[in-house]
């Protein structure tokens, strides 16, 4: 299976507010095709949960106590998409204890732009917790609401819930 890096990932550096790999980004391709065998079932069909060991991955995402600078501010994600709140914190990012790399196959990718590989890395994320980050909610509601930047997705009531309940106490460091 041919597993390449996605544009939109290559914006999770260490500069950034996201989880990054901490040597050749190309690497993190290399990782999930090595590991596709442990794949879980993503968000939707085509959409891809990979598992890879966690050495050279930091997380950027930490959870909230009172004594840490947050900001919020408007940004689009990407050229073309709707700006919306995002908010973060002050802080260090840490060393990963787990990470899942997430892929969208060819199909899925149809759907805004063509490939000529199986799955594209299009996410790291990285946590200190054996728990997986949901989402943040207003990623799910742009692929519910099929916004431009979105890819279609369907979730529960309770996906939401959960999701703006994790997000509420972490946020992505800044």
């Amino acid at each position: 299976m041919k597993v390449r890096l996605n544009n939109f990932v290559r914006r999770q550096t260490k500069e950034s507010r996201f989880s990054y790999y901490d040597g050749d980004i190309e690497v993190v391709a290399e990782l999930a095709a090595l590991n596709l065998e442990k794949a879980r079932q993503g968000y939707r069909p085509g959409v891809l949960e990979v598992e890879v060991d966690p050495a050279n991955f930091f997380s950027g995402v930490i959870k909230l106590y009172s004594h840490f600078r947050i900001t919020s501010k408007l940004e689009a994600r990407q050229p073309g998409e709707e700006e919306v709140l995002i908010t973060t914190a002050r802080a260090d990012k840490q060393r990963a204890t787990h990470v899942d790399v997430i892929l969208y196959s060819k199909e899925v990718l149809a759907e805004e732009v063509s490939t000529d590989a199986d799955y594209e890395v299009v996410s790291i994320n990285a946590r200190v917790s054996s728990i997986p980050t949901p989402m943040d909610p207003v990623t799910m509601a742009r692929n519910f609401l099929n916004k431009t930047g979105g890819t279609k997705g369907v979730f529960s009531a309770e996906q939401f819930a959960e999701s703006i309940w994790f997000w509420a106490t972490h946020a992505n460091v800044s």
